[in-house]
């Protein structure tokens, strides 16, 4: 009755101090982004600058063997969010994004059509090579040791011929997962509030 009852009031109490706080808010992200926006814009730029880097270097097959280009992402705009890097590599039959930050890599893969989306590495590994376990990668020489011999099975995959099967693949794992995830909610819901 108690948590009820303050419950009602704090709400209240944010009702009532909404029309202030609003302004206060907007104000002061105008004065941070005016103080330090233009610096943190700089440092997500030399976060960038500096991936793009590493990735040539530790990855440097993708460019001498394959031609990849760096690119920039611009679905996100600067600063990026969380202090993260995000750098593409384009290839012939696909391209692969880089993002790094808080101490995580993320690799991801999507073909040439503008309307394929992004797809982890290793899932899509996962599917074309049943060996293929890994499920994330903490450094680029590990995306490099896991990435260069089957760089060829990736090309193939992605090519005009094979990738309607590989887009069925992924279709089916992600409706297997969505079904796990279901399952283990209802379970999850069944013994937070089973009537004891």
């Amino acid at each position: 009755m108690r948590s009820r009852f303050a419950g009602r009031i704090l709400r209240f109490g944010l009702d009532v101090l909404a029309p202030v706080l609003h302004p206060l808010f907007w104000t002061s992200e105008k004065i941070y982004d005016l103080l330090f926006g233009r610096a943190d814009i700089r440092l997500s730029k030399e976060a960038e600058q500096k991936l793009s880097l590493e990735i040539r270097a530790k990855l440097e097959f993708l460019f001498d063997r394959y031609g990849g280009q760096l690119q920039n992402d611009e679905t996100v705009g600067y600063p990026r969010p969380f202090d993260y890097a995000v750098v593409i590599v384009t290839l012939d039959a696909f391209s692969m994004r880089f993002i790094r930050g808080r101490r995580e890599l993320t690799v991801q893969i999507a073909g040439k059509s503008p309307n394929d989306g992004w797809q982890e590495l290793p899932t899509v590994l996962g599917l074309i090579d049943g060996e293929f376990e890994q499920p994330t990668f903490s450094s680029l020489q590990e995306v490099a040791a896991t990435l260069e011999p089957r760089i060829e099975r990736l090309s193939k995959a992605f090519s005009a011929a094979e990738y309607p099967h590989l887009q069925q693949k992924l279709a089916n794992a992600r409706a297997y997962d969505q079904a796990v995830i279901r399952q283990w909610e209802t379970e999850l819901n069944k013994r937070l509030f089973s009537d004891k």
